[in-house]
């Protein structure tokens, strides 16, 4: 089974800004990541929306951790940045959570065992976001719409094409850098990028061969409902 068919499969479920019945002031949300800048970037959207008004949260990676969570300090991180570190931190932390999200790339997994963790996390009733080959596509995707295998040469890191990309319209961008902003840079073209990300996972699950995609607006959509909440 392709990659394409997790995008097909995964189409099939609940959408993720939809079930939230049970919301309240008592909701704890955790979202952990495989870098910092995912971190930073969406502790800045939460506090955007103001839901770190309405809910608790912890945001967490390895090497970073954001929140209102009371308890956040006291908490242990991820072992590791890999994704079976980061999901087996969600499942340990399940009971204590009532939404559970793990934000991830792509990049390096192969196909059949990329498709095995990803249903094993789902299992757990972890809400998966996906990025191929990286984060720093659904940066990209802000400001153009593309497709681009973003082939790595030897030496280069999964992200160092996309990054290159993003240069050509923020030439300061630094992956994971606090102090740039970057939510803050971008949060007037999130409209474009929710409807380009929404294409590409269009595309990823009509033909085979496009490899660059994310599901990143699922996180936006759900984000977004908590707001609509009167709690």
């Amino acid at each position: 089974m392709g990659n394409d068919q997790l995008f097909k499969k995964r189409d099939k479920k609940e959408n993720y800004g939809r079930k939230n019945k049970n919301l309240s002031p008592k909701s704890r949300i955790l979202i952990v990541c495989e870098g910092k800048t995912e971190v930073f970037y969406i502790d800045d959207l939460i506090k955007d929306f103001s839901i770190d008004k309405k809910v608790i949260y912890l945001i967490v990676s390895k090497d970073a951790t954001e929140g209102n969570d009371p308890d956040k300090s006291d908490r242990s991180k991820p072992n590791g940045s890999d994704l079976q570190s980061l999901i087996k931190y969600a499942e340990d932390n399940k009971e204590k959570f009532d939404y559970i999200f793990c934000v991830c790339d792509k990049d390096a997994w192969g196909g059949q065992a990329f498709i095995s963790v990803i249903k094993q996390a789902e299992g757990s009733g972890i809400r998966m976001i996906v990025s191929e080959p990286c984060f720093e596509y659904w940066i990209l995707l802000h400001f153009e719409y593309t497709t681009e295998g973003f082939q790595r040469m030897p030496g280069e890191k999964y992200s160092d094409r996309v990054i290159s990309s993003i240069k050509k319209h923020i030439s300061s961008y630094e992956k994971g850098n606090r102090s740039q902003d970057i939510y803050k840079q971008l949060k007037g073209k999130m409209e474009n990028a929710i409807k380009n990300s929404k294409m590409s996972f269009e595309g990823a699950k009509n033909d085979s061969k496009i490899n660059t995609k994310t599901n990143f607006h699922d996180l936006i959509e759900f984000l977004r409902d908590l707001v609509s909440k009167k709690c």
